[in-house]
């Protein structure tokens, strides 16, 4: 969907940060993706993570849980992995 009067761009669905080889991503310890990454029209130009969760009793917890979503985020944001090489 177009939406011109939106402050965001959404600029891929499901990223997973690339990496050149298996020694690059193994050093880098980053497995994560997010649902959505979206970045904002106007300056300074600000990154969203977007997470979209369903209902029901793994939501919390589990391999795709929003625990492990925060842990993704938080490693994410720690190592620098939107630009690590």
């Amino acid at each position: 969907m177009n939406n011109r009067n939106s402050n965001w761009f959404c600029i891929d669905v499901e990223y997973v940060k690339a990496f050149q080889n298996k020694k690059e991503k193994d050093k880098a310890d980053f497995n994560g993706r997010f649902d959505i990454i979206a970045i904002s029209k106007k300056k300074p130009h600000k990154i969203a993570l977007i997470e979209l969760k369903k209902y029901g009793n793994r939501t919390i917890g589990g391999n795709s849980g929003i625990y492990k979503h925060v842990e993704d985020f938080a490693k994410f944001y720690e190592k620098n992995i939107l630009i690590a090489t």
